[in-house]
């Protein structure tokens, strides 16, 4: 099959998600293995998420920003050209109620692990090669994909006994009214802790 501008440009925004969100489970570790409180990652991700604001909004106002100007072209779907940078905005600020609302850390870990893992396959695989259509333009074999990765992701962590059903709780949220960003953190983290 070949790849359409359109579907290369996903891509890279799975990518982009991906290496986000690697980004923030290796903050948090590094901030758990280093004994800073909570409450000091969640103050740097709102840092970020206020520095990333006024950026878009140059970005929107003024046109020009180059470098991430550029990445932000690859990445964004149509209609979020009226909030340049939004899909990063709204994974960190999943990522910051994850910390704020869950107080095991092995919790926030899963809630971030599904996003991450789950999600960015998810969305590649229903992307390419999903063919059953479900609600909210899910894909059944993207939500399968989903599933799998996540539970793999998770058992490094976690017994398969509790992999599995972490996964698939949270992978379930892409079925519900609100973006994913915010949705999967929420409802992964949810199911974390309730099973551990």
């Amino acid at each position: 099959m070949t790849k359409t501008p359109k579907m290369q440009n996903e891509t890279k925004r799975q990518i982009v998600h991906y290496l986000i969100g690697n980004a923030v489970i290796l903050l948090f570790v590094g901030f758990l293995w280093a004994g800073f409180e909570r409450a000091a990652l969640i103050s740097l991700l709102i840092l970020i998420l206020a520095i990333g604001y006024v950026i878009a909004l140059y970005i929107k106002k003024k046109g020009s920003f180059t470098l991430l100007q550029e990445i932000v072209k690859h990445v964004e779907r149509p209609h979020e050209k009226h909030f340049p940078g939004k899909p990063v905005f709204l994974f960190l600020i999943g990522a910051v109620i994850a910390l704020a609302i869950f107080p095991q850390a092995l919790a926030v870990l899963a809630a971030f692990i599904v996003l991450t893992y789950g999600d960015t396959i998810a969305t590649l695989v229903g992307k390419y090669k999903g063919r059953i259509t479900l609600v909210t333009n899910r894909t059944l074999e993207g939500t399968i994909a989903g599933i799998i990765i996540s539970s793999i992701a998770l058992a490094f962590i976690f017994p398969f006994s509790l992999a599995i059903p972490i996964a698939t709780i949270g992978m379930l949220a892409e079925y519900i009214p609100i973006n994913d960003n915010i949705g999967i953190p929420i409802v992964a983290g949810f199911a974390a802790t309730l099973l551990i």
